[in-house]
């Protein structure tokens, strides 16, 4: 059976969305869901329904060190949340991810995620 990750980079603000195929693995930002309205996991749960989403990967924020950072305690409990749809959630570490994209003063929360899903595909 093929696979169809969901790459996620979660955020205070909005969360990044990036999708991949078992068969291809490169991994393409998708979109960008503002976290101003739905509850998140219920706007993920169409979402993964809707692709045939069958794995998530989810961006880990780590200090360079490996230590946690604030969020990271918000981004484990997120992936519990997560859990609960049924599907795989695995941890992928996101240190560095937001340096190595062009900043353009523009949302660039998609190009994370595909970003931590293709770190994930290349070393899995």
């Amino acid at each position: 059976m093929a696979r169809r990750f969901l790459g996620v980079d979660y955020g205070a603000k909005r969360v990044g969305l990036a999708i991949a195929d078992d068969a291809i693995k490169v991994a393409r930002p998708w979109r960008i869901i503002e976290r101003d309205h739905l509850p998140l996991v219920d706007t993920l749960r169409s979402l993964i329904t809707s692709e045939g989403i069958t794995d998530i990967v989810l961006g880990l924020p780590r200090n360079l060190d490996g230590d946690d950072t604030a969020q990271t305690a918000e981004v484990r409990q997120f992936a519990q949340d997560l859990e609960r749809l049924g599907l795989p959630v695995t941890l992928q570490d996101e240190a560095l991810t937001s340096q190595n994209l062009p900043s353009s003063g523009q949302a660039v929360d998609d190009a994370a995620a595909a970003q931590i899903l293709q770190d994930y595909l290349e070393n899995h």
